[in-house]
């Protein structure tokens, strides 16, 4: 079940060749005091090749008060298990599905655990953040982009902030793919990240990022053939949109092995 597309086939780009990116992926977790105690041995056992961590949020269970224990509890069990660099995009759980008193409390407690998390490990990624919605980053690597977006799912809490902020990141992933694709040429494949299945409540996102690719296809910016077509990959509910992206290698052990994925 493998998608992909060579987004190179650009005249004006010059061929290269393939490298192997192996990843690790994390979501929904943990929701318990079990899943807690378990967490760390599945990071301890999956962790193996990857190069970095993804954690696509809900880093604990829904509708509740967002007490400042459950981002630590979520912050320390990857900041001591976890031996690569991570990085974290938020879920509605920490945030929008707080009560709603908590939202924006919640907000701030996520920020200041979470924000450029990855810098808590030594690593030589050049990541570059969203100027307006700087939870969202991207970097590049082994002539893969890779991109994490706040995209939640859950209470639309406040509908102008939404759609606001998924038009600003639609453009700002235009953007960025058309400079690091088809401008630049430091990247063949495209990875997009985010937690939430695509709904109506992400139209202003969606709507106008599959008529960019449609336009992509249009000039013919990557090939037609039946092995390089763009593809939506989702992992349990959360959005993978790739293109160019090589396979995916579920995890299988672990009570929670649907929430762990290890892609290469």
């Amino acid at each position: 079940d493998v998608c992909s597309s060579d987004l190179s086939s650009n005249p004006t780009l010059m061929p290269t060749e393939p490298q192997n990116l192996t990843f690790c992926v994390i979501a929904d977790a943990p929701y318990s005091p079990e899943e807690a105690e378990e967490l760390p041995l599945q990071i301890e056992a999956q962790m193996e090749g990857c190069e970095f961590l993804v954690h696509l949020g809900d880093i604990f269970v829904g509708d509740t008060q967002c007490e400042e224990y459950r981002y630590v509890e979520s912050r320390d069990i990857m900041l001591d298990n976890s031996v690569i660099p991570t990085f974290v995009v938020p879920g509605d759980n920490e945030w929008n599905d707080c009560s709603r008193k908590e939202i924006d409390a919640g907000w701030t407690r996520w920020t200041d655990h979470f924000f450029e998390f990855e810098n808590n490990w030594n690593h030589t990624y050049d990541v570059h953040r969203q100027k307006d919605y700087m939870e969202n980053f991207y970097f590049v690597t082994k002539r893969t982009l890779v991109m994490g977006l706040n995209l939640v799912a859950g209470r639309v809490h406040n509908a102008t902030e939404w759609q606001i902020r998924l038009r600003s990141e639609q453009v700002w992933v235009r953007d960025v793919v058309l400079s690091q694709v088809l401008i630049s040429n430091a990247a063949d494949s495209v990875i997009v990240m985010g937690h939430a299945h695509p709904s109506d409540d992400h139209k202003d996102f969606f709507d106008d990022f599959g008529q960019f690719l449609e336009e992509l296809r249009e000039k013919g910016r990557y090939h037609e053939d039946s092995s390089q077509t763009f593809c939506f990959r989702y992992y349990y509910h959360h959005l993978c949109t790739t293109l160019g992206a090589p396979e995916h290698v579920p995890n299988t052990s672990g009570r929670r092995a649907k929430r762990f994925y290890k892609t290469k």
